[in-house]
Protein backbone atom coordinates (compact mmCIF):
# COMPACT_ATOMS: atom_id res chain seq x y z
CA UNK A 1 0.00 0.00 0.00
CA UNK A 2 3.03 2.20 0.81
CA UNK A 3 4.49 1.98 -2.47
CA UNK A 4 1.29 2.41 -4.44
CA UNK A 5 0.68 5.61 -2.63
CA UNK A 6 4.26 6.96 -3.16
CA UNK A 7 3.79 6.11 -7.49
CA UNK A 8 0.68 7.67 -6.90
CA UNK A 9 0.75 10.62 -9.93
CA UNK A 10 4.53 9.51 -11.25
CA UNK A 11 4.45 9.25 -14.81
CA UNK A 12 5.39 6.02 -15.49
CA UNK A 13 8.44 6.91 -17.69
CA UNK A 14 9.82 8.23 -14.77
CA UNK A 15 11.31 4.58 -13.95
CA UNK A 16 12.01 4.18 -18.07
CA UNK A 17 16.19 4.07 -18.48
CA UNK A 18 17.38 6.84 -20.58
CA UNK A 19 20.36 6.08 -20.93
CA UNK A 20 21.94 3.19 -22.81
CA UNK A 21 25.61 1.23 -22.62
CA UNK A 22 26.55 -1.30 -25.44
CA UNK A 23 29.04 -3.32 -25.67
CA UNK A 24 31.14 -4.20 -29.31
CA UNK A 25 32.41 -7.40 -30.34
CA UNK A 26 36.32 -7.30 -29.28
CA UNK A 27 35.77 -5.89 -25.99
CA UNK A 28 37.50 -7.12 -23.19
CA UNK A 29 35.97 -8.85 -20.24
CA UNK A 30 37.00 -6.29 -18.14
CA UNK A 31 35.30 -3.61 -20.11
CA UNK A 32 32.43 -5.96 -19.75
CA UNK A 33 32.33 -6.23 -16.10
CA UNK A 34 33.25 -2.45 -15.54
CA UNK A 35 30.48 -1.16 -17.85
CA UNK A 36 27.94 -4.27 -16.72
CA UNK A 37 28.54 -2.70 -12.55
CA UNK A 38 28.29 0.88 -13.68
CA UNK A 39 24.67 0.30 -15.32
CA UNK A 40 21.56 -1.28 -13.40
CA UNK A 41 20.81 -3.91 -16.20
CA UNK A 42 21.48 -7.16 -15.02
CA UNK A 43 22.06 -7.77 -19.08
CA UNK A 44 23.66 -6.19 -21.98
CA UNK A 45 23.05 -6.17 -25.53
CA UNK A 46 25.66 -6.95 -27.82
CA UNK A 47 25.47 -5.14 -31.55
CA UNK A 48 27.93 -6.28 -34.77
CA UNK A 49 29.13 -3.76 -36.98
CA UNK A 50 25.92 -2.97 -39.08
CA UNK A 51 23.83 -2.38 -36.16
CA UNK A 52 21.75 -5.25 -35.47
CA UNK A 53 21.51 -6.77 -32.25
CA UNK A 54 23.96 -10.28 -32.36
CA UNK A 55 23.56 -11.30 -28.38
CA UNK A 56 23.12 -11.21 -25.02
CA UNK A 57 25.49 -11.06 -22.25
CA UNK A 58 24.51 -11.22 -18.52
CA UNK A 59 25.86 -10.33 -15.11
CA UNK A 60 25.90 -14.74 -14.41
CA UNK A 61 27.90 -15.17 -17.99
CA UNK A 62 30.47 -12.44 -16.49
CA UNK A 63 30.79 -14.61 -13.40
CA UNK A 64 31.42 -17.63 -15.28
CA UNK A 65 33.71 -15.96 -17.78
Amino acid sequence: MALRAMARGVPANAGCMTQFATLTPGRAVEQAVQTLLRTARPNSRWWDAAGRRSGLLGRNDLIRA
